[in-house]
């Protein structure tokens, strides 16, 4: 499957290349600008694979979770709850 993020980066970093090689004559100025865009280019490739990871372990990590437990963490039955209530008041003798 293509990482658009990553090929998004891609492309916008190599325009800077492009523009860098196109219009940079100063030879001592292209090479630090090089290295300048190549660090940035490296830097948001970790950038997106850390945060990639992160909403990968942590959208696993919910799916393995038991809905119901994370919605109703003391395991209450509230359709039984609610049934008994309602016999309650229907039966109650006025």
């Amino acid at each position: 499957m293509f990482n658009i993020p990553e090929l998004t980066v891609d492309a916008i970093q190599n325009g800077k290349k492009q523009f860098i090689n196109k219009y940079i004559t100063n030879q001592d100025l292209k090479q630090a600008w090089t290295n300048y865009v190549n660090a940035q280019t490296e830097f948001l490739h970790v950038s997106i694979k850390t945060g990639t990871t992160v909403l990968t372990t942590v959208g696993r990590e919910m799916m393995e979770t038991k809905v119901e437990r994370l919605f109703n963490p003391y395991q209450i039955d509230w359709f039984r709850a609610g049934w008994d209530a309602w016999t309650a008041q229907v039966n109650k003798k006025v």
